[in-house]
């Protein structure tokens, strides 16, 4: 049974807020940085072998392709914050989005459009990262908790948050 009684907060995302979450999201939590560093040392080494038989074109190449994969994934990144950005209307006072009540049950998240509960055992996994909570419902969707909206309850929301995702508490 839904149980509402608990810490309510409500959620004002920025453009900064979205830009930390969809950071960690694209880069960290995919561990998408360590691929990419790992082709860049292969192409790296592949240029100075190439440079030091004489084969300065395909050095050239390679150095290219070196540096052409993570300009690309950052492009990528800037453009989908600037989609979000005019999408939302975001500014740098914010937008409210929604309201979240987290109780021992679980979550109750709501806004204009939407009324939806989770309870715990829904909740794929949760992340603190520089005094943000990311709340994530599935692999690639979450509730953002900015710190600027947990106020005062910030030690209460996070022994709440451990106390209910036990091991899924990163």
């Amino acid at each position: 049974m839904e149980q509402t009684a608990g810490i309510q907060i409500e959620c004002r995302i920025t453009k900064k807020d979205f830009s930390i979450y969809n950071f960690y999201h694209t880069f960290i939590r995919t561990g998408i940085w360590y691929k990419y560093l790992l082709f860049m040392l292969l192409m790296l080494g592949l240029s100075i072998l190439h440079f030091c038989t004489g084969s300065t074109s395909f050095g050239i190449m390679f150095l290219i392709f070196m540096a052409a994969p993570p300009a690309i994934l950052i492009k990528n990144y800037l453009l989908e914050n600037a989609a979000v950005f005019k999408a939302h209307n975001l500014g740098e006072e914010g937008q409210w989005f929604y309201t979240l009540k987290l109780s021992p049950d679980g979550i109750l998240a709501y806004n204009k459009k939407e009324h939806v509960f989770y309870s715990w055992k829904d909740i794929w996994r949760i992340v603190s990262r520089k005094g943000y909570y990311f709340i994530y419902t599935a692999k690639d969707k979450a509730f953002l908790l900015p710190p600027d909206s947990t106020g005062n309850q910030r030690e209460s929301i996070r022994s709440l948050l451990q106390a209910a995702a036990g091991k899924g508490f990163v």
